[in-house]
């Protein structure tokens, strides 16, 4: 049973990590769901799991995506249910069908899908691949694989698993790769391709590609070491610019080095800043404005250095099915001014993952089931921290994505958790962060706070020097 379960994670936290490093989603946006995958692996010991991890090769793990994604029973679509909200359609290619993109898990980005792909199943009559999204493509049959020619073009990432393949007459396009690269150099590029015995890769503008390592690191790190911030800063392990291979570094992906076109390592990149305008007269009064983009920049970022999400666990009765400990992953926060009722407030969507251990009301309510909570507040400053809070956050509307599966009884104690946690959780995190601005020690240093106040969609505050 745990070894079903961990392949299982594995796959599905692979398809995540393909969507994250095409840039379609955000890490910080999966952070939470991630948080509620790793949980499930409590009674797994973590040398199996580095075992498991260690011993896939890259057309075994993503044959094992393309499994999870076409499977049916209660484990896989638990999981589905998890990520299926947060990911593009995961589709397979099937060369064969009128309709050759198969959809096997309908994600909630329409207009992009991860399409999984079986070389050995491509025809010599219909032998290009084309898709916006990510590629991934394997063999079920490495020695045997296909020798006549085909093409696989994708306006964002290809993964492809080369290993093993016989000599072919495949043609990569795409910004970004992943592929099986192992020890050795890699081979240079010429006349705008990257040559190898099966096939060609083209040299686009600043082609980066990642390794099967790297992935297989950073799994490790998510499952074994229940780091989820490696998820949020992934780097090529190669880059390719132009006409000459820049460098080549090791396999962690939190330790690959990028290169600039003089062979340089880059600076890091800057701690996040929060941004402001500031509008001062010479009779010593400020006035500071911070737009709504300012603000869901922060509090995105804030949410980021949590991991991506705020968590806790609160204690409720349900009717009939007892007392539980609801552990709540809140992620995904959006903000923005609205009017109530003739009053400018702060309004947050965040995103709601509740679990439990209580087997009943896991499979009786929470099983399947997300929430999103709406919550408007006013806002307060704590002059000691230099940051806003949400000040008496309200949860106005809670959305359920499977609303007909909860009978009148059992709403209302689910709404009492919900709206205390949305609360509590919007409560702690700040709004916005002065203190995390560069400008904030030369700019506002020993002026008094006069006013705070949200007019015209902004965050408007007032200060003065007497």
């Amino acid at each position: 049973m745990g070894a079903l379960l961990v392949g299982t994670l594995i796959a599905a936290i692979f398809i995540v990590l393909i969507t994250i490093i095409a840039g379609l989603i955000q890490a910080s946006f999966i952070a939470g769901v991630m948080t509620s995958l790793i949980a499930l692996l409590a009674l797994v010991p973590p040398d199996r799991v580095a075992e498991t991890i260690e011993n896939l090769n890259c057309h075994e793990m993503t044959k094992s995506s393309l499994d999870f994604a076409a499977a049916d029973n209660v484990r896989t679509n638990r999981i589905k249910s998890l990520i299926s909200g947060k990911i593009p359609t995961v589709s397979y290619y099937d060369s064969t069908a009128d309709s050759p993109k198969i959809p096997l898990i309908e994600g909630a980005i329409q207009d992009t899908q991860v399409l999984i792909v079986d070389i050995n199943t491509i025809s010599e009559t219909n032998s290009v691949i084309e898709n916006k999204g990510p590629i991934v493509v394997f063999s079920s049959d490495p020695q045997n694989s296909p020798t006549h020619s085909i093409r696989v073009q994708s306006e964002s990432l290809i993964s492809f698993c080369q290993q093993d393949l016989s000599d072919g007459q495949i043609s990569l396009s795409s910004p970004l790769l992943i592929l099986d690269h192992r020890e050795g150099s890699f081979p240079v590029a010429s006349e705008g391709k990257v040559n190898f015995s099966w096939g060609t890769v083209e040299a686009q503008q600043d082609l980066g590609i990642y390794t099967f390592g790297q992935i297989q690191d950073v799994i490790r790190e998510v499952l074994v070491n229940k780091k989820v911030d490696s998820l949020v800063d992934i780097r090529p392990g190669i880059l390719i610019e132009g006409e000459s291979q820049v460098a080549e570094s090791g396999a962690l992906a939190s330790e690959a080095p990028e290169f600039t076109a003089e062979g340089k390592a880059p600076t890091e990149p800057e701690e996040f800043q929060a941004q402001y305008t500031k509008d001062c007269n010479w009779i010593g009064t400020c006035k500071i404005t911070i737009s709504e983009e300012e603000i869901q920049s922060t509090v995105s970022s804030l949410f980021a250095s949590k991991g991506g999400a705020f968590e806790t666990t609160v204690e409720k009765s349900f009717i009939g099915l007892g007392s539980a400990e609801i552990a709540v992953v809140a992620t995904n926060p959006v903000v923005e001014f609205v009017d109530v009722n003739g009053v400018e407030k702060l309004r947050t969507t965040v995103d709601l993952e509740l679990s439990t251990d209580n087997n009943l009301i896991q499979n009786r309510i929470l099983e399947g089931q997300s929430f999103r909570a709406v919550v408007d507040s006013s806002l307060i400053y704590d002059d000691n921290t230099w940051r806003f809070y949400a000040h008496e956050p309200e949860v106005v509307d809670v959305l359920f994505s499977n609303p007909n599966r909860l009978v009148k009884t059992l709403r209302q104690p689910l709404l009492m958790v919900i709206n205390s946690v949305a609360a509590e959780a919007l409560a702690r995190v700040p709004v916005f962060d002065l203190d995390k601005s560069s400008k904030t020690g030369t700019d506002i240093v020993g002026y008094l706070l006069d006013s705070v106040e949200i007019e015209d969609q902004q965050l408007v505050i007032d200060l003065s020097v007497f």
